[in-house]
């Protein structure tokens, strides 16, 4: 049997991050399952605690940092937390389900890192890191807009970060080019079935 994978899908604020795991896992829902992440901002319209995102304070948050509950761990935009816990991925993996993770780039480098220490066998060799290309920038800009009020400092603040990810896309395992969400959807398709075919067999005991 092949062992499980965690797919990494980064990109910055506006490039459909969400609504591209969202349309993998409903293709192959058998096969994985999106991780939901630990933050510190509150809920937008419509999301749900323990289906978009684990809501929790700040002092929750840190309390379970220093328990060591997380595998990573960033602040994103100077102000919110978002982590991933090891508890998130050991209960998928015992299912033998692979993982989709919608992370930033600092907890993508975090996890890549991890994953090349021989000594971490949960995420060893296991996860494909894929970037998602922004599109120009009046696109985005269109797109930051719709999700609420944002003044002209913050918006010009979440442009200058986004530039800043786009230059660390090189180092993902693959990077997809702007397109529109049934383009992005089959690339990402023929990602995840090339990787599952790559040797990344389960040991077999010998008798």
């Amino acid at each position: 049997m092949a062992l499980p994978l965690i797919f990494i899908i980064s990109g910055p604020t506006g490039v459909g991050k969400t609504t591209l795991c969202r349309n993998i896992v409903g293709a192959f829902s058998e096969q994985i399952v999106a991780a939901i992440t630990t933050t510190t901002r509150q809920p937008r319209i419509g999301e749900t605690s323990g289906v978009d995102y684990h809501f929790t304070t700040k002092d929750e948050f840190m309390r379970m940092r220093d328990r060591g509950e997380f595998l990573e761990y960033s602040r994103v935009h100077g102000e919110h937390f978002y982590g991933l816990t090891r508890g998130e991925i050991a209960r998928h993996f015992q299912d033998d389900l692979d993982v989709l993770l919608n992370v930033d780039v600092q907890g993508a480098a975090k996890l890549c890192e991890l994953a090349q220490d021989s000594v971490n066998a949960m995420l060893h060799d296991r996860v494909v890191s894929v970037f998602l290309i922004p599109p120009p920038d009046n696109v985005l800009v269109r797109r930051i807009r719709r999700r609420g009020v944002i003044s002209k400092k913050e918006l010009q603040s979440r442009l200058e970060s986004i530039r800043r990810e786009v230059r660390v896309a090189n180092t993902y395992d693959y990077a997809i080019q702007p397109g529109n969400r049934r383009s992005t959807f089959e690339s990402m398709m023929y990602i995840y079935r090339a990787e599952k075919l790559r040797n990344r067999l389960k040991p077999i005991r010998c008798i």
